[in-house]
């Protein structure tokens, strides 16, 4: 099957719904047990917010099959509580894996200290749910946290970091919050065969890249979504995630909202449209970006995606290469005939101006989820397109004409 190449797969801010199906599951403090865990386990001396979490994300992982990966490293708490919560320390942390372990509720592997000339982004330490907490924990309830940071920040290196509170950040807040509001009388489903309903996860059976069947585990309750923000600046990236945005694309089209089906309409080439806006030069009807003459089209469009994304140009040309499977050499001449084509954005071809445009298109977004939300419309956003109810299509591509006609005479200005 031929996977149409769309802004999505070349997206720079790396997100959750981008990673590794097999991956496992990062301590983040994202369930909760209740309190009185610890007297359920036995187990004193240890803070017991951080304890319900930490088992709370335990629980959740071993409905994956999943362990819950962790950091021994202090430099890695600090200025995380935002996004985790204030018991999200490593004092916290390490106190309560040492008496989970201790009492044979964890199997715990320590990850060897690294030394600093390696980095900070080394192997994290893991611990799996054994038989023993799951028989205690049998029928406890695992929920949400009452309250999660809704603005997220990461740095270069792809790291969460704390920021300032501005109005302007607060604004921001206020909105997404709102979406979420809305969001939450949304129930989704999936009605194909094999998918499944486990407690906290919608399950879908998938075969991998690499041609093994695997399951896909979506969080399906209490849905909602976060701003992510990317180079430790609130004018780079800045779209919107949510756990739907993992289900494959090609199953998307059986996605329910509230039993309904659904359409989702979509932005076309919005990225190079609004490079060619923040131009001053607005692609006309029919122009088209991706066409050489020399290379196929489907080359063509890759390499306007790619290069608009990657930081340098050596960058581009060698991310082209891999992702084609070609030589440097006709990577080299696609990307120069990439930007003969298109003289008016050659300037942002390999310049990481992607992250730039990621902030323009979250606005664009935000404008209609809102204006959706106005008329009654539910959406579930993925990015430059939105999942909403098939009866409310026709009206949803009428509310991103008017918001991308705003939309370029703001990026003209």
């Amino acid at each position: 099957m031929e996977i149409e190449l769309n802004e999505k797969n070349y997206s720079i801010c790396y997100t959750a719904a981008q990673a590794e199906f097999d991956r496992d599951t990062p301590l983040g403090f994202n369930w909760t047990a209740d309190r009185s865990i610890a007297d359920r386990l036995g187990l004193q001396g240890v803070d017991k917010l951080a304890l319900a979490s930490v088992v709370g994300d335990l629980l959740v992982a071993a409905e994956t099959g999943r362990a819950v990966s962790y950091s021994r490293n202090k430099n890695f708490y600090r200025g995380q509580q935002r996004y985790c919560g204030g018991a999200y320390t490593y004092a916290n942390v390490t106190g309560c894996v040492r008496a989970l372990e201790g009492a044979g509720y964890i199997e715990n592997w320590t990850a060897p200290a690294r030394s600093p000339r390696e980095g900070v982004q080394g192997v994290q330490s893991r611990m799996r749910a054994t038989p023993l907490l799951l028989e205690a924990c049998h029928g406890l309830p695992v929920t949400r946290p009452d309250s999660r940071e809704t603005i997220w920040l990461r740095d270069v290196d792809g790291r969460n970091v704390d920021y300032a509170e501005t109005r302007a950040v607060d604004r921001m807040r206020k909105r997404v919050e709102r979406i979420n509001a809305n969001i939450l009388s949304i129930e989704m489903g999936l009605p194909l065969p094999g998918v499944t309903q486990e407690a906290h996860h919608l399950v879908i059976p998938h075969v991998a890249k690499t041609g093994n069947a695997v399951d896909i585990y979506i969080p399906n309750d209490a849905l909602s979504v976060r701003r992510l923000f990317c180079r430790g600046s609130f004018q780079c990236g800045g779209r919107l995630y949510g756990s739907w945005q993992q289900i494959p694309s090609a199953l998307r089209s059986s996605v329910t909202l509230n039993g309904e089906p659904t359409a989702e309409p979509d932005f076309s080439s919005i990225h190079p449209r609004l490079a060619y806006a923040m131009a001053g030069r607005p692609l006309a009807p029919g122009d088209d970006p991706y066409t050489t003459g020399d290379f196929p089209r489907k080359h063509g469009k890759l390499a306007v995606l790619v290069s608009l994304n990657a930081p340098t140009t050596t960058a581009a040309v060698g991310a082209i290469a891999e992702e084609l499977g070609t030589p440097r050499e006709y990577a080299s001449r696609l990307l120069k005939a990439v930007k003969a084509k298109n003289p008016d954005i050659a300037h942002m071809l390999g310049t990481d101006a992607g992250v730039i445009l990621q902030r323009r298109d979250s606005d664009i977004a935000l404008d209609v989820i809102e204006a959706c939300h106005r008329d009654g419309i539910h959406v579930l956003p993925v990015h430059d397109s939105f999942i909403v109810p098939a009866k409310h299509a026709d009206r949803t591509r009428e509310i991103m004409d008017r918001a991308w006609s705003e939309a370029l005479i703001s990026a003209a200005a």
